[in-house]
């Protein structure tokens, strides 16, 4: 196996650099996925709890010989791999729904590292550097929600799908006629 490439993910919830390695005979060709999978790892690590498994039972108790250590080595391996495929599941790569301007991105990252700082070293000016950075992350996020919102609707037209989808969502089944409350004449028991 080959290493066919290396990327580096920017994701917002850490402070992380994550990087994703590509092993594979290499072709020299780029091959973009259109989906990624995202893995729940508190799945994995439930499941891995779970010992009293057909792959770990065929684990022999006393390892004596190369071939014994190579039969183990592989069965984990097998196992850790079953498990981590279960646990994951298919998403698009890249969603052009979601995406934040790039200044709202970095602001986010600045606030995770600041609540990361904030949660190892619990001094007030930590903690109200963090809150007030949470609450400049909320009002920017909000305010390019409101403007996108905004530029749609001033892009629609009334032929415009996203028009009658929102005319539609707002509009009420009807009015449903409720009986007026009436004194009872008999006691409940």
């Amino acid at each position: 196996m080959d290493l066919k490439s290396i990327e580096t993910f920017h994701h917002l919830s850490s402070d992380h650099l994550p990087v994703l390695l590509r092993l594979g005979p290499f072709t020299g060709e780029n091959h973009t996925n259109k989906f990624k999978k995202i893995t729940d790892w508190k799945r994995v690590s439930t499941a891995l709890e779970e010992v009293d498994t057909p792959s770990l039972n065929a684990i022999p108790n006393d390892i004596v010989s190369n071939k014994d250590i190579d039969t183990a080595i592989g069965a984990l391996t097998n196992h850790i791999g079953t498990v981590v495929t279960n646990c994951q599941r298919k998403v698009p790569a890249k969603s052009k729904r979601r995406g934040l301007p790039a200044d709202v991105r970095e602001l986010i990252r600045v606030k995770n590292a600041a609540l990361s700082r904030a949660s190892a070293y619990p001094t007030p000016e930590l903690r109200s550097r963090a809150c007030a950075l949470q609450r400049e992350v909320n009002e920017r996020v909000r305010e390019f929600r409101n403007n996108k919102w905004s530029d749609l609707l001033e892009e629609i037209s009334p032929s415009h799908i996203a028009y009658w989808s929102m005319t539609k969502a707002l509009k009420c089944d009807g009015y449903v006629a409720t009986s007026t409350l009436k004194k009872r004449t008999t006691p409940v028991r």
